[in-house]
């Protein structure tokens, strides 16, 4: 229990001042830059618009710092941070609702540190299913802090070579590392206050876009915005139809660890993306900043675009661009879509200002824009052409023409599935909203965004390993989603008995897939009940040596499994070779990955190498330390190395050999 509230503690502080960070920052681009909406905001809306500009403008104007090191990347953090004190304490001294969003905002940290920590069992500590994850932001966290940025290559390192990864988010995470490491709060911690963070972000995300879009007056709601936040956050706590095919899927394996998101190419839930992936999440809030900060409010604000709108949009395009690749390519088309009706509406100022807008962030963007595309190897694309698929069809028919039609034909069930109480809002919506649901400029955006959206997340795919190209770029069509049904609960547009009925039964099985996905974070085939862990005598092993080692030394754990998480978690060090999975992530080439495993693999699996040739395995990598694991085949094999040499650390489960002093 020691180790589960030093944890909690540690995730809270690092949360606390990840908060602080981003928001006092945020507070002064959104005053500075004319952030819509930020003048006239009052009480927790004035922190929600804070914390948007914040994720929206900072990340790049880190990343630009941080390429002068980890000291001018702490510096940069804390002097935007300082300039936009003064601004949030010109807010009134009683915000109205602070108490119970502070309170909504505790209870979800809470459930991330208990969904995402290593809990205690009585047969030792347990892995939960999002370190599949958490293994990389916590890896790119510490690289950044280690190296400021561009950051090396944690899991292929090289002396000369950088991540091509869109590592924008983890600037933050990392000056939270950084600034909180005498009181105890390591990588790991600051990873999850990034998740902690997302909540909120899309809180005030959607608030905003409902508030901006004229949403209510399309659809005929009645005035006023009384319980419309709390509804806001039933709605973000709930998803599609997952439960119902999952469940189906998982009587007709005989078993039950299939997800409800992975019965199909998922469109994740709110919750789903802010516990898994925040960077996504917050490349999701700058690109809305950005469209936001190019739209008007209404017909009669004829005033031209000033600078201050522009800069904002660049630095939030540029932000976006470093903090989800797959986000940006949705963002990018909505902004194209953008122009393209400014230009069709002869509002020649307001598509020059877009214009401007994307050049400059480009430009800002270029430093990443140059390492990204540098240093990314490998013969296969990384994104395909590809019918998004249909699981359920693709079992019944071969793959060619026929299995693509079939796609084709029922990609739109799968959407209907997927969107559930989302879907039907929208609909509703647009039946009775109309012409009037683009009436204003925000209002047309939504309807752009989610067109890029689906154009994109249906076409095309990423191939790297997952298809998180198609899982992300739909974050806009939820957001126009969510935004819509808001609007129909308000209306009282599901107020006829019948639609009442489908939209409580759309909800309650939105919130049993979110219950069951929680469920199976804490009980996952990864760490299967029942077989001792031996994960805190590791642990120790690895915090032996993060005492002894300088940040930039390599060691190695054995690679040799599809996942390895004790290098990124528990260490800080980078690794010659991760494992089959993560070691692709950040840019290596496959052939050097493929040539690394079959070099160092041996160190941990064959029992007949000597020391001798271990060493000049380890001396070809450069590797400072070998970690072994009581799971290693040479851990207590007769007459392999490990037995030769004294290890400068053991316990019964892990040795640690130093092999430069």
């Amino acid at each position: 229990m020691p180790f589960l509230f030093g944890e909690l503690a540690a995730t809270l502080l690092a949360s606390l001042a990840l908060t602080l960070l981003v928001v006092s920052a945020g507070g002064f681009l959104a005053a500075t830059l004319a952030m819509p909406g930020f003048r006239d905001a009052r009480g927790v809306e004035r922190l929600g618009l804070s914390l948007l500009c914040g994720l929206a403008g900072l990340p790049v104007l880190l990343d630009l710092a941080g390429r002068a090191g980890v000291r001018a990347l702490v510096a940069a953090a804390l002097a935007f941070a300082a300039l936009g004190g003064p601004v949030l304490l010109r807010a009134p001294r009683r915000v109205s609702g602070l108490g119970a969003a502070a309170g909504l905002v505790l209870v979800w940290a809470l459930l991330v540190v208990f969904l995402s920590v290593d809990m205690p069992t009585p047969d030792g500590l347990r892995h939960s299913l999002v370190i599949v994850d958490y293994v990389k932001h916590a890896t790119a966290t510490w690289a950044i802090a280690a190296s400021g940025n561009p950051p090396f290559n944690p899991t292929v390192y090289s002396p000369d070579g950088h991540a091509a990864y869109y590592y924008f988010f983890y600037l933050l995470t990392a000056v939270d590392a950084v600034l909180l490491q005498p009181f105890g709060v390591a990588a790991r911690h600051a990873a999850s206050a990034g998740a902690i963070l997302a909540g909120p972000a899309l809180a005030a995300l959607g608030w905003r876009l409902w508030i901006g879009s004229g949403a209510d007056q399309a659809a005929g709601a009645r005035e006023g915005a009384r319980r419309s936040a709390w509804l806001l956050l039933a709605l973000l706590a709930t998803t599609g139809l997952d439960i119902i095919p999952s469940l189906a899927l998982n009587l007709m394996r005989g078993d039950w660890r299939l997800t409800p998101e992975e019965w199909n190419d998922q469109i994740t839930s709110w919750f789903g993306s802010a516990l898994w992936a925040p960077h996504h999440v917050a490349g999701l809030c700058a690109a809305f900043v950005g469209l936001m900060a190019l739209t008007r409010a209404s017909d009669d604000d004829t005033d031209a675009f000033g600078w201050r709108r522009i800069i904002l949009a660049g630095l939030a395009f540029a932000s976006m661009a470093g903090l989800s690749v797959y986000v940006a390519m949705g963002g990018a088309l909505a902004a194209a879509l953008w122009v393209g009706a400014l230009l069709a509406k002869r509002r020649w100022p307001d598509a020059f200002a877009a214009i401007v807008a994307g050049l400059l962030a480009l430009a800002l963007a270029a430093p990443w824009i140059a390492t990204l595309f540098t240093r990314v190897g490998g013969e296969a694309s990384p994104i395909v052409f590809g019918l998004r698929p249909f699981p359920l069809s693709d079992v019944f028919v071969a793959p060619g023409f026929s299995r693509e039609a079939l796609r084709a034909a029922l990609v739109p069930i799968g959407y209907v599935i997927e969107f559930g109480i989302f879907g039907l809002g929208s609909f509703l919506f647009w039946k009775k909203a109309g012409r009037a649901g683009m009436k204003t400029d925000l209002g047309l955006v939504l309807v752009l965004a989610t067109a890029a959206s689906f154009l994109i997340g249906t076409l095309l795919r990423s191939a790297i390993i997952d298809n998180d190209l198609g899982w992300r770029v739909m974050l806009f069509a939820q957001a126009g989603s969510l935004v819509w049904t808001l609007a129909a609960f308000r209306a009282a547009l599901f107020d006829t008995p019948g639609l009442r009925g489908a939209a409580i039964a759309c909800i309650g099985f939105g919130y049993l897939a979110v219950l069951d996905a929680a469920a199976q974070i804490r009980i996952n085939p990864f760490q299967p009940f029942g077989e001792p862990t031996h994960l805190a005598e590791r642990i120790a092993a690895w915090t032996w040596l993060d005492e002894r080692l300088p940040a930039i030394a390599v060691v190695q754990e054995n690679p040799d499994r599809t996942r390895a998480f004790d290098y990124g978690v528990y260490g800080r060090f980078p690794t010659a070779i991760s494992d089959r999975h993560n070691s692709i992530l950040f840019g290596a080439p496959r052939a050097e990955i493929d040539k690394r495993l079959a070099a160092i693999g041996p160190i941990f699996a064959d029992p007949t190498l000597t020391p001798e040739a271990m060493r000049a395995i380890a001396a070809r990598y450069d590797i400072a330390a070998i970690v072994l694991a009581d799971r290693d085949p040479v851990f207590a094999a007769p007459g392999a190395w490990p037995q030769e040499l004294t290890p400068d650390f053991r316990n019964d489960f892990a040795r640690v050999y130093l092999l430069k002093r």
